[in-house]
This record gives structure tokens, sequence and C-alpha cells, in this order.
């Protein structure tokens, strides 16, 4: 077998044990800022297979943000091998919107909701930014009608090492939250 090859499957290996042994490095840890002026309450919701944002609009509205694998999330192939490639190799992303009228956390099916107080206008900031960001790619939409959910094609390639759980830590710096460590895990642990 050439050195190439030999490469490539010593490194397929060590990520599907990667990915056997629940991720790699530390948890994500978030630390929330120490103190706001104008404090506004986040969500980081956990679903058990992924993790989205709850933000809060000017309008008492509440919006929700996610990130996750193309294939996998926006167009519904939930099948292995489609999951194991995604988190293998770089692929199309997803960024997901859901809007929900008032606090949506009561009735949400969540493993974990987490409120987190920030910044009001850091949050509001950051929900422009992501609300700019799903329009200018308008042009990709999916529609998940049974779960109210909006998906758009991301830019950035989604992979092990750019997934939901570093795209919302991502989100969470933006806020002015502490985020260390990293997984290779799409879930946040709080």
């Amino acid at each position: 077998m050439p050195a190439s090859q030999r490469t490539l499957v010593l490194t397929l290996v060590l990520a599907l044990l990667g990915f056997a042994l629940g991720g790699c490095g530390r948890p994500l840890t978030i630390a929330p800022p120490m103190a706001t002026a104008s404090p506004a309450r986040v969500y980081v919701v956990d679903y058990g297979d992924s993790a989205r944002l709850l933000l809060p609009r000017r309008t008492g509205r509440w919006v929700e943000y996610g990130y996750g694998d193309w294939a996998c999330h926006a167009i519904g192939k939930h099948l292995p091998p489609t999951g194991l490639a995604a988190g293998l190799f770089p692929a199309r992303a997803a960024l997901c919107r859901r809007e929900h009228e008032g606090d949506p956390t009561p009735w949400m099916r969540a493993e974990t909701i987490v409120p987190i107080t920030v910044e009001r206008e850091l949050a509001w900031d950051l929900l422009d930014q992501l609300d700019f960001e799903f329009l200018r790619n308008a042009g990709t939409l999916e529609v998940d009608i049974a779960a109210g959910i909006r998906w758009v094609e991301d830019p950035r390639k989604y992979s092990a090492w750019n997934h939901a759980g570093h795209r919302i830590g991502d989100w969470l710096v933006d806020l002015g939250c502490l985020v260390e460590g990293a997984s290779l895990s799409p879930r946040i642990r709080l």
C-alpha cells in the first residue's frame, strides 16, 4: 500500500476512534460575563444531537439559531454514512433559524436549556449579524415545515473541527462569554 493511502487509512482510523470515544480535547466550558449594565437573557438549548442559541428580539419575540451539516439537517439525509462523512470530511454547512412568539423555553423539548445573562446590546448585535447572514443566503432556503425550522447554506464548511458546538461557542464569545476547550463532539457541555 502506498504511503499516501496508509496515511489516509490511519487518519480515518484515528478520526473514527475519536468519534467512538466521544470527541477529543476538553469539552467546551462556558463562563458568562461577570456583570452587565443592561442585562438580557439568552439560552443555550441542547437537543441531544445538536445545540442551538436562543436570542431575544427587540420586539419580544425569540429567535433560535443553529448550525449543522447541510445533508443531515437541511435536506434530511439522516443516514449513518452521511453523518460520518460530514464528520470526517469538510461538507456543505447550514445555518438554521426558527422564530418563536414570546419565551418558548417552557414548552421546548430539549435535554437541557441553560440561561445565560449577557449585555442586551451584544445580544441584539449578534442577532442582527445572524439575521444578515441568513438573509444573504436566502436563495438556498430549505424549510422543515413540521419543525418550523428554516435552513440556508452557510459559506463555512461543516466538519468535526467546525460544527454546532464551535459555532455556538463563537457566538457566545461575541456575547462576552469566556469559552474554553475543544471537542470533536458537536454537543456543548455547560
